[in-house]
Order: C-alpha cells, then structure tokens, then sequence
C-alpha cells in the first residue's frame, strides 16, 4: 500500500502537513496546498462517558450540546495556528526580520545536511520572497501549535496562507510550506 508522505519542518521536527491534500511544488521552492473554511462539529453525548461538564473546559458549545469550530481544513489538520495570534498580524518589517532569521537557520541547516541543497535553495529563495512581500496585503501566516511553545521563542517555519482569486473570481486559500524547510 502507499505510504502517506508527512511533510516535518526540518528545524523544529513539528508535523506541517501530510501529501493527502496533494500539494503542487512551484519553482522548486514551496510546496502548495490548496485549502477550504470548514466547520467541524463534536456532537459526543457525555451521559455515554459519565463526564462533569461542569468541571472541565471547553470549546463553545450551543444549546443542545454541540461543539463546533470554523477554520481552514489545511490549519485545522495539521494543528497550525495564526502568527502570532489572530489579534496581533504581523506587519511586512517583522515579517521580513522573521523570515531572515528563519532562512539564515535554515541555511546553516542546509549547509549541514545538504550542502548542494542549500546552494540551489539560496539562488531560488530570492525571487519567491520579492514576489511574496510584492503580496503582502493578501498573505496571512501560522506555525504549529507545538512550535509556540518552543523555549527559544523561535517558531519555525512560518507557513504562509495567500488569499487567491481563481478563474470564476472566487477567493481561494492557498498554504504555501518552503520545500527545503
């Protein structure tokens, strides 16, 4: 049987996304995952498992039980979480300090593992980060939910989500992983 391919930042070793959405590579830089807003719902009849609702936490819940959660299907999956939270985006001079820093770790990290790698990385990152700040206004961005606990403070690969128009004029959401992270 295939296997599933999970794709791991190679910094922090966090789960980012699995080939079961089937990603497109673009320019041998980023992987590309098409996405949809999707609600979830958990409607689990605690009387079954003798639970105290009184005494636990929880997610908001309607009337009749019902816990319920809205999100990008590629976020929600993979437990990735708005950058640096859904009150706080980051603006494009901390975004590019960020992604500097990421990608001078990653290329040492490269260098380490791959060296032959890290150069063809170097001379295809330039073009896609120009045309990715070009963008900015229509990008929003998230890390796994494990990296923002990270003692260092450093979150790994900052996923990037891209907010499209296809052919028909309607809003796609694509999340964009660097290939080499």
């Amino acid at each position: 049987p295939p296997k599933m391919i999970i794709f791991k930042d190679i910094l922090t070793d966090c789960e980012l996304a699995s080939d079961a959405t089937n990603p497109k590579l673009v320019d041998d830089v980023v992987y590309e995952f098409e996405a949809k807003m999707v609600t979830r719902t958990d409607n689990v009849d605690e009387s079954t498992f003798g639970g105290n609702k009184s005494a636990e936490d929880g997610a908001e819940e309607d009337a009749d039980g019902t816990v319920s959660a809205t999100g990008y299907d590629v976020a929600m999956n993979n437990r990735l979480e708005i950058y640096p939270d859904p009150n706080t985006p980051l603006d494009k001079k901390t975004y590019t300090s960020m992604l500097k820093t990421y990608m001078k770790k990653l290329s040492a990290k490269l260098l380490e593992v791959n060296p032959e790698q890290e150069a063809k990385f170097k001379a295809k990152i330039q073009p896609f980060v120009k045309k990715l700040l070009g963008n900015f206004k229509n990008l929003e961005f998230y890390c796994h939910s494990d990296a923002r606990l990270r003692d260092d403070g450093f979150p790994g690969m900052i996923v990037i989500l891209e907010f499209r128009e296809n052919e028909k004029g309607e809003e796609t959401y694509v999340f964009q992983f660097f290939k080499d992270g």
